[in-house]
């Protein structure tokens, strides 16, 4: 005997298959996600940019952390502050050195962001901890680690 939720998924799989097979080869179905989707937003020029973490601030903003790359090869990490309405740029600052730099994880705290990342600029791969105030102006930077080890977390 046929359960309930298989009768009801046997069903689900056939009304899909007859509403793809009617379905205009011109026009795909759009998904309710896309059709969500207020504004965007693109950072970047030539080379390899990337998001590694967003979070939506006290305000209601938005702030993103992640890699920019900065004179054709060099990476910096980069943190930005985006209009929650319009996706606006508000502020943007840049970390980094001599190497490459990313952020991969940043976090609200009372008196601003604090952000962790990776850095080569001190020979090997390190960790890359900072603070900034809720202006995205630095407060301080460190490093941590063993440079000769060459290992971080997202390794």
């Amino acid at each position: 005997m046929m359960s309930f939720r298989t009768f009801f998924y046997s069903v689900l799989m056939v009304s899909s298959f007859i509403a793809l097979q009617s379905c205009s080869c011109t026009k795909q179905p759009v998904s309710p996600l896309i059709n969500a989707l207020k504004w965007s937003v693109t950072f970047g020029d030539a080379g390899v940019d990337g998001g590694q973490s967003i979070l939506r601030a006290s305000d209601g903003h938005y702030i993103v952390a992640g890699t920019k790359t900065v004179a054709g090869k060099l990476k910096q990490g980069l943190i930005a502050k985006l209009d929650k309405e319009s996706g606006a740029v508000l502020w943007t600052e840049v970390f980094g050195g001599a190497g490459d730099e990313s952020i991969s994880k940043i976090i609200q705290i009372p008196t601003g962001y604090a952000f962790l990342g990776s850095t080569t600029s001190f020979g090997g791969t390190l960790f890359y901890v900072g603070k900034t105030g809720f202006d995205g102006k630095t407060n301080w930077t460190t490093v941590c680690g063993n440079a000769s080890a060459g290992s971080y977390p997202g390794d």
